[in-house]
């Protein structure tokens, strides 16, 4: 799971597992969550614009105005 809020109002362009784009006007404190089964794709109009936890531990991701989160396959193994 993927949430971001928005500390101020600017512009998100988000692609979820390689899908196509989508575009959002943001809001401050507007929360947005995503389930992600392998990447997130994310350009800001700004640095700093959003602040991302993944899995609820907090991503640093304030100086980049791009970024591409990976999410490892997670295998459950049984004895």
């Amino acid at each position: 799971m993927v949430r971001m809020l928005p500390g101020s109002a600017g512009v998100m362009k988000v692609s979820l597992d390689n899908q196509e784009t989508r575009e959002y006007q943001l809001l401050p404190e507007q929360s947005l969550n995503w389930k992600v089964t392998q990447s997130l794709a994310c350009e800001l109009s700004a640095p700093g614009l959003v602040r991302v936890w993944v899995d609820q531990q907090e991503v640093a991701v304030a100086e980049y105005p791009a970024f591409l989160l990976k999410v490892g396959a997670h295998q459950e193994r049984r004895p």
